[in-house]
């Protein structure tokens, strides 16, 4: 149950890949900040991640299991760097290649306004908001955001929230496709994207239901759909959306 009186933040941020289930390789830290800077590895990734040394961060472990993180849930032990917030505060990390997929853990986020340098979508949450397409809004939150574009150097900065608690965030990996997806990585294609009036979906093998959801992770469509058939999205408003297949697979669209 959420405990509304508590009041720290811990961001979780997750890599996916290909070939296992969600959430089985965790980050592993140095066990010390030199100046404020952790090296790790995420799967077989190198990253450096940069944070102001007066904000004591350290490494520790914390929860992310529940059902704000239903789209890809994770362990009750996550690895993770946790610090003192303040506003406009920034944390820059830089892996060793691109990643695709990355995903942004959040759990009892509290009253904080923060700004990405790549735009993305809501997975799942409790209580997060989207003031844009780089900005997230919480309250006493928790949810997984995804970064739209492959990302080597990620910065996100605190405009503006309040100045207690303890910030924390942790790095892992899985595959974007879930232990249940039917369809291997590259197997379905959706077209057109951008679009203004219809999707379709080609590489299926049988009719399957779909849901289709908007940057805040609420349902906006969904049915029934067979390979090359046509999805009407003419109605919807202009922005990023991912549909889901009730097997597993997700894939994201522009509607413009």
């Amino acid at each position: 149950m959420k405990k509304i009186y508590k009041n720290i933040l811990l961001a979780f941020i997750a890599v996916a890949t290909t070939g296992l289930s969600y959430g089985q390789n965790f980050a592993t830290y140095s066990n010390t900040a030199v100046a404020g800077n952790f090296g790790g590895t995420l799967g077989s990734v190198g990253f450096t991640l940069t944070i102001a040394p007066e904000h004591t961060p350290k490494v520790g472990t914390a929860n992310m299991e529940g059902n704000s993180y239903a789209s890809y849930e994770g362990s009750w032990a996550t690895p993770a760097i946790k610090m003192k917030p303040v506003d406009n505060f920034t944390c820059t990390i830089t892996f060793d290649q691109a990643i695709p997929n990355l995903k942004f853990y959040i759990a009892d986020w509290v009253f904080s306004t923060i700004e990405y340098n790549h735009d993305f979508t809501i997975l799942s949450n409790y209580e997060i908001t989207a003031a844009n397409e780089n900005t997230l809004n919480v309250t006493v939150s928790d949810g997984i955001i995804e970064f739209t574009e492959p990302v080597t150097t990620l910065t996100f900065t605190r405009t503006s929230g309040t100045n207690s608690g303890n910030w924390g965030f942790a790095l892992l990996d899985g595959p974007t496709l879930g232990v249940n997806d039917v369809y291997a990585k590259g197997a379905l294609k959706l077209y057109p994207s951008p679009s203004s009036d219809f999707i379709a979906i080609s590489g299926l093998t049988a009719k399957e239901n779909y849901t289709i959801y908007n940057t805040v992770g609420a349902v906006v469509g969904s049915g029934e759909i067979s390979a090359n058939e046509k999805i009407g999205v003419s109605h919807l408003t202009n922005g990023i959306y991912v549909l889901r297949l009730e097997k597993g697979n997700a894939i994201k669209f522009v509607k413009k």
